[in-house]
């Protein structure tokens, strides 16, 4: 892992600060032996001299002592008392996606941590939203959005001192998260792909796949190719039909018209929200069965209730607040089956 430094402050000041940040949120625990020099010099790309400066300045905040024979350690009689004060920066609104920030609430309440949210969105200034709130000095500071239109080096420099977890989504391509610190992922792909296998084993043999945008970026492309190749098709397998949001929106009648022709008895959809958009347009959806994301109300509509996926916002959070937790991990959301309706009709 490489956490390169950009001018903002000096270097010394920079890796000073990241590493009382790991200190205070736990990161690195009261005993725990420091990094040695090479380690911390090749990490943050800085001589061996920044490395001794920023450790003396830890020492000035007795946040680390030098031990004779044992080395470079965290302070042992560090003791912080009180909540940690926790930053979420997520592109979600509250009326975006159901059970999320609620299991935040309850997992940092029991863990007596204090949450501050941040949301932003590439319409809005994000770059001043980010900067608010790490001027509050979080502990840690939790990351959720689509990279769309974040540049990732731009947000890391904004939050330069500060602890990072990437959390549910990693978008950026080809950059992969291990090399950015701590990451808490809702595992999408491997939910995509036992949505699929599921409707295989049941005796689909039509199925509209459909995605978001017309265009995917290339992390979704990845994803829906391990879908299909993970379940032995492809993009041209007679048994799948890609789709997408755009053109159920913006070409409502040749939609229906490809659907028409093309008589799936099963749809899989990366959101719940897809298969509501699609049930206005299309009187022959109740005919399908249907697997969509998030467990939103559209899935459980009476009478017209479809299967999706719960995706564990509550066991997410637990493994992201841990102020322990320092790898990449994947939560794999859970297939919740509801009463198919089409599946007679299967073939």
């Amino acid at each position: 892992m490489t956490d390169k430094l950009k001018t903002v402050h000096t270097k010394t000041q920079q890796v000073s600060e990241h590493i009382a940040g790991e200190i205070r949120a736990g990161i690195l625990a009261p005993g725990d032996r420091m990094q040695g020099m090479r380690e911390l010099a090749e990490r943050f790309g800085v001589s061996f001299a920044v490395i001794n400066s920023a450790y003396k300045v830890l020492e000035e905040q007795k946040l680390i002592i030098r031990k004779p024979r044992s080395g470079i350690l965290v302070n042992p009689d560090l003791k912080f008392s009180g909540s940690k004060l926790i930053g979420l920066i997520t592109s979600y609104g509250r009326n975006d996606i159901e059970d999320y920030f609620e299991p935040l609430f309850e997992v940092a309440s029991k863990m007596r941590v204090v949450p501050m949210i941040g949301q932003i969105n590439s319409d809005s200034n994000w770059q001043q939203t980010v900067s608010d709130l790490v001027n509050r000095r979080p502990d840690k500071i939790l990351v959720d959005i689509e990279a769309r239109n974040i540049p990732l080096d731009e947000f890391k420099g904004l939050c330069a001192g500060i602890p990072l977890c990437f959390c549910n989504r990693w978008e950026w391509y080809p950059e992969r998260p291990e090399a950015h610190g701590a990451a808490v992922l809702t595992d999408y792909k491997r939910a995509y792909a036992d949505g699929l296998h599921y409707l295989l084993e049941h005796g689909h043999r039509r199925i509209v796949i459909i995605m978001q945008h017309r265009n995917p970026k290339v992390f979704i492309k990845q994803e829906i190719a391990y879908t299909l190749e993970n379940n032995g098709l492809s993009w041209d397998s007679p048994e799948i039909l890609i789709c997408n949001r755009e053109d159920i929106e913006k070409t409502p009648k040749r939609m229906v018209s490809e659907l028409n022709s093309y008589a799936p008895t099963a749809i899989l959809a990366v959101s719940d929200y897809i298969i509501h958009l699609l049930a206005e347009i299309w009187p022959f959806i109740d005919e399908t069965e249907r697997i969509g994301l998030f467990n939103l109300h559209y899935s459980q509509m009476k009478n017209h209730e479809f299967s999706s996926f719960d995706m564990n916002f509550k066991n997410l959070w637990e493994k992201a607040l841990n102020p322990t937790h320092k790898d990449v991990t994947f939560v794999r959301p859970e297939l919740l089956l509801r009463t198919p309706t089409a599946q007679a009709l299967a073939i």
